[in-house]
């Protein structure tokens, strides 16, 4: 018996973990940190934070286990968007 694939996260979900993370670990403030959603494809999602709020972001995010052990795992953090993907970034934005 193979476990059920999971689940598709959609942007309001993520937007909500995101939130719940920031503030565990940031307080009140961590929910002040602008995030804008690049892709949300599958289980997988691209964020763009202020480059000033970037460390904090990613130690709150890293650290976070919510209910039910839903996690997050960063695969790339960079100044510049072309040095997360191969090529030009424009895969970003197909579907």
């Amino acid at each position: 018996m193979s476990a059920a694939p999971a689940p598709a996260i959609d942007i309001l979900t993520a937007r909500t973990y995101l939130t719940s993370a920031l503030q565990q670990y940031l307080g009140l403030a961590g929910t002040a940190i602008s995030i804008d959603f690049l892709k949300v494809q599958g289980r997988d999602i691209w964020v763009r934070v202020p480059r000033e709020d970037g460390a904090a972001f990613v130690g709150a995010v890293s650290g976070w286990v919510g209910s039910g052990g839903v996690a997050w795992r960063i695969r790339g953090k960079s100044e510049w968007l072309g040095s997360l993907v191969a090529g030009d970034g424009r895969e970003l934005f197909e579907n």
